[in-house]
């Protein structure tokens, strides 16, 4: 594992690996996340606000230019917003304790049943 991402208001911990996204470690562990484009950085569906960014990958070019036309449309960027379909924890990251590397929070992930 290279690190953990906190997920609030439900209060989750997912464990990351190398490569994986948020979205796809939080599908794996039995969660649902909102998303129209399955993951493809193409909806923006899946944005989260980043509370805290310990290690975590800087978004990448895909990333940015899905935010700035789907998300933000020209007006200010908001760094606190990450898409958690493409958000990644840097190489190096490791975390141990109880809340992860980092948090993030969105509405709308759900346990599925």
């Amino acid at each position: 594992m290279t690190g953990r991402v906190h997920v609030e208001p439900i209060d989750v911990t997912f464990e990351l690996g190398d490569g994986d996204s948020l979205m796809a470690a939080a599908q794996r562990a039995g969660y649902w996340w909102p998303t129209l484009c399955n993951g493809n950085a193409q909806c923006a569906r899946c944005v989260v606000r980043v509370v805290d960014g310990a290690g975590l990958a800087p978004p990448t070019a895909n990333e940015l230019t899905a935010l700035r036309e789907v998300r933000w449309h020209g007006g200010p960027e908001d760094p606190a917003e990450r898409l958690a379909c493409q958000l990644r924890m840097a190489p190096s990251s490791s975390a141990h304790d109880d809340h992860g590397a980092a948090e993030v929070h969105k509405r709308g992930v759900r346990r599925l049943d």
